[in-house]
């Protein structure tokens, strides 16, 4: 019986890992079927052990959850405080699930692999979708059918509700995956990591591009250094490939903000640039006002209504109350305590995955920091889940991040 369980639990998990790119319906019943099975098959034992582990990791989620669920006492909107409750009550859910499932290295590694195969089905279908699009278009009176061609793919994924923000940290983490010792030829490795370089300059996310940049301007300087006289002329001329391909394909999606930084318009002005600075204006003000929270179901009319305070016109025809910016989301909601629970909570990861060397949980880490920079990343389905996943499994195997892993592999064919 026990068998049986572990082998449907293993597929389970599987079909989860490759649906994971796209937020969808299918996750939350997926979730529970693989809880169901835990619960059958649970050993207590193997349990107290493995939370005995990781409860220093595991506690910081039940505190933050904690934290942000006691704001509903001071919440006007109860409706809109329990469904945040609802979405939340992953933090305690999906830690203890993926803390206690049947893990071993090689069924990690299958993971992920399962999860890079997603995500490479998912970019391929909305690169070809661009195309199609494109071509459909496509007349020799467009001046600049290149900037044609980008504007495309900066908005093709509305069209299926997809969050292109969310969507290329999926990408970064599949490029990050890849550092790791997941697949055997380092030439395909080097491949997929070109193709989905390509898609996250082609979706043109500002923040998901910097990390992009962040990553690889460190991978550079430790390849460079490790590799041999051959290895270290093919990563420069790599690495300032990548570096040409961003700014030629970028010149356009930041052309219109750099023009404009020095007479930035917050009353009338648009764009996604002005709206962040316009947001955290409106956040900050309201944090100013009181230090210990809104309550996790009035954040929205809060910022809704700062926002017109503020005079911001634009912003306040299309404003959807949200602050874009988990750490100041969370010091809405519950304020000091939240706000301090949360920042814990990533220096714990930080300083874990630096303390033991786990370069793949680090980047991971890095990776869903500066999203919540510019997205309440921890808001929404499609953040929490790849969060909390892969920082609970990262957390529990590590995965070697060397140069040898894409520099010296003997088995390459």
């Amino acid at each position: 019986m026990k068998f049986s369980l572990s082998n449907l639990e293993h597929f389970f998990v599987s079909l989860l890992f490759f649906l994971l790119t796209v937020d969808n319906k299918f996750l939350p019943p997926l979730l529970v079927l693989i809880f169901v099975i835990n619960l059958i098959k649970f050993d207590k034992r193997s349990f107290i052990a493995r939370i005995r582990s990781s409860w220093k990791y595991y506690s910081i989620f039940v505190i933050l959850f904690f934290a942000l669920s006691l704001s509903i006492f001071w919440t006007e909107d109860l409706k809109s405080g329990f469904d945040g409750i609802e979405r939340r009550f992953f933090f305690v859910v999906a830690p203890f699930l993926f803390l206690n499932i049947e893990l071993t290295y090689k069924k990690l590694i299958f993971y992920l692999k399962m999860y890079i195969l997603g995500t490479m089905l998912a970019s391929s279908f909305f690169l070809v979708n661009g195309i199609l699009e494109f071509m459909s278009i496509y007349s020799p009176n467009i001046k600049y059918p290149f900037y044609a061609f980008l504007f495309i793919f900066s908005t093709i994924m509305d069209d299926f509700e997809v969050h292109r923000a969310y969507f290329s940290v999926s990408v970064l983490l599949s490029i990050v995956f890849l550092f790791g010792n997941i697949l055997l030829f380092k030439r395909i490795k080097w491949l997929m990591i070109f193709y989905f370089i390509i898609i996250v300059l082609l979706f043109q996310s500002k923040m998901s591009i910097l990390i992009l940049i962040s990553i690889f301007s460190a991978i550079f300087v430790i390849f460079f250094i490790k590799g041999n006289y051959k290895f270290k002329i093919i990563i420069s001329v790599f690495f300032l490939s990548v570096l040409f391909l961003t700014g030629l394909i970028m010149k356009k999606r930041f052309d219109t903000m750099l023009r404009n930084i020095h007479r930035i318009d917050l009353v009338n002005g648009g764009g996604s640039t002005i709206e962040r600075i316009q947001y955290f204006n409106s956040a900050i003000t309201l944090i100013n006002r009181n230090y210990w929270g809104y309550g996790i179901g009035d954040v929205k009319d809060e910022m809704s209504n700062m926002i017109h305070e503020l005079n911001y016109k634009k912003l306040a025809i299309n404003n959807v109350g949200d602050p874009h910016n988990e750490f100041l989301n969370v010091f809405l909601i519950s304020g000091c305590l939240g706000f301090g629970v949360l920042l814990l909570l990533f220096w714990k990861l930080f300083k874990y995955s630096f303390l033991y060397k786990n370069w793949i949980l680090f980047s991971v880490v890095w990776i869903f920091f500066c999203s919540c920079m510019t997205e309440s990343y921890l808001s929404r389905q499609g953040g929490i889940l790849p969060f909390l996943i892969f920082s609970c499994l990262l957390y529990r195997i590590k995965i070697p991040a060397t140069p040898h892993v894409l520099i010296n592999n003997k088995d390459d064919k």
